[in-house]
């Protein structure tokens, strides 16, 4: 199922505006009722005691052209028959119990008795909702009725009104977050059409006008991907290179070996170039174990697992697993390496580097010079020195960067190995941040390595 960033953040924020508007309008529709009641139910009170002004006014005037009661009561009803209050409410009013006037449209039987305030009441189906005013002194009663029916439509009307532009809300809203999510994410899409248009050996950085700063640490963790990935494809194509070069001498060199064991018939040249045979076997086993031991120290794929390393520990198995070597050839090793040099880093990739620099001392050191391997490791400054002396011949200024190449062979009277050895030492010292130089030992002949492991 394919889950989509943008619609599920469209989905969201309308849903939630929807709620919010939702419970927005429940809750403005029930406040406004029960406002809208309360200032009805005013109007109906304030109607009443405006009623009452105007009645007791009538009543209590004093004017000689009322020859009687019954003629001032005429008086008023013929002033309230086009009042306005006789076309917006019902009302009735009576004096000392009588029914003196009632307006239009308005039940002939009392609405209430003459309790005063609010009330209700249903006539023929009809419920009212009544004001009565009382006054006891005047024996004046005042009855301000409206039909319930009314009010309901009143209500809906004045609610729906104030509900209008709360329901228009959805509608506006729903586009304009739509355009707004689809421009946020714009720079995402330039992004996957970026990827989308490249070709697979184009692996520069991702590069684009605007990068929102929530994904900024995605682009740069993708571009340092892309950088450790055209690294080790580079890497790939070197080591396919390198093996192409380095093993189609020898294989031909065995090739031409075989085919001379094969044709001669004579049995000491047979012995000979079978000899000679199984020499190059043994060199391009070597060339292929430097290779896939130099494949194996990728940096972006190799020396995961670092811990802490005794250093007496590794040159101490380094040096049996050499013992046969140097014993043929008479060759010393001193080692002063205390059992409390302790670094970080990966033991079997610190056990290859030991051996080949033991291996390149070894293949320099002649049978009959009573050679000597001098294996030293202090701390300084609290970084840890590791120092490899031997006095054999050792290397000249000119070339002891150059013999860090791969495939680099000294041209001199030594046998030549792979070439490999000193790349791998120095690809192993850059894993663990370690520098690494070349000297003159401080006396006599040879060749001074240190490496220097930081702290």
């Amino acid at each position: 199922m394919t889950y989509s960033i943008r619609n599920n953040l469209l989905t969201s924020l309308l849903g939630t505006v929807f709620l919010v508007l939702s419970a927005t309008s429940l809750i403005v529709y029930h406040d406004s009722q029960q406002e809208i009641r309360s200032l009805i139910d005013e109007h109906l009170a304030q109607s009443a005691q405006v009623l009452f002004t105007l009645v007791a006014h009538e009543l209590r005037e004093e004017n000689e052209k009322y020859a009687t009661k019954e003629d001032r009561f005429d008086e008023l009803k013929d002033h309230l028959a086009f009042h306005k209050f006789n076309t917006l409410l019902a009302f009735q009013i009576s004096v000392a119990g009588e029914f003196n006037f009632i307006s239009r449209a308005t039940p002939q039987e009392p609405l209430s008795d003459n309790s005063g305030g609010f009330s209700q009441i249903t006539i023929d189906d009809e419920t009212w909702r009544v004001f009565t005013l009382f006054d006891v002194n005047d024996q004046i009663s005042i009855r301000v009725a409206e039909k319930e029916s009314i009010r309901h439509i009143l209500i809906r009307r004045i609610t729906l009104h104030v509900l209008t532009p709360l329901m228009l809300c959805l509608p506006i809203l729903a586009p304009l977050i739509y355009l707004l999510i689809n421009h946020g994410f714009k720079p995402l899409k330039e992004i996957g059409d970026d990827i989308k248009q490249r070709d697979v050996s184009q692996l520069d950085p991702i590069k684009t006008k605007i990068i929102p700063h929530e994904i900024q640490p995605l682009i740069n963790a993708l571009n340092n991907l892309l950088v450790r990935l055209e690294r080790a494809l580079k890497y790939e194509r070197d080591f396919t290179s390198d093996a192409a070069h380095e093993l189609r001498t020898p294989l031909a060199g065995l090739k031409a070996q075989a085919q001379v064991a094969c044709k001669t018939g004579n049995e000491e040249t047979r012995k000979k170039a079978l000899a000679q045979l199984l020499q190059g076997i043994d060199n391009a086993t070597q060339i292929v174990e430097q290779l896939l031991t130099l494949a194996r120290l990728d940096p972006d794929t190799g020396l995961d697992k670092f811990a802490d390393i005794n250093l007496h520990t590794v040159i101490t198995e380094v040096v049996t697993d050499l013992k046969p070597h140097t014993d043929r050839k008479n060759i010393a090793i001193n080692i002063s390496v205390p059992d409390t040099a302790i670094i970080r880093g990966n033991h079997d990739a610190l056990k290859i580097m030991v051996r080949n620099l033991l291996d390149n001392a070894i293949a320099q050191l002649a049978q009959d010079q009573n050679g000597k391997i001098v294996i030293v490791a202090e701390r300084n400054a609290g970084n840890m020195i590791l120092s490899i002396i031997d006095n054999g011949p050792g290397i000249p200024d000119s070339e002891k960067e150059l013999v860090f190449n791969r495939f680099y062979r000294r041209n001199n009277n030594k046998p030549q190995g792979s070439g490999l050895g000193l790349s791998i030492v120095k690809r192993i010292t850059e894993l663990h941040n370690a520098g690494i130089t070349l000297r003159n030992p401080d006396a006599g002949t040879g060749l001074h390595v240190s490496i220097v492991f930081p702290a």
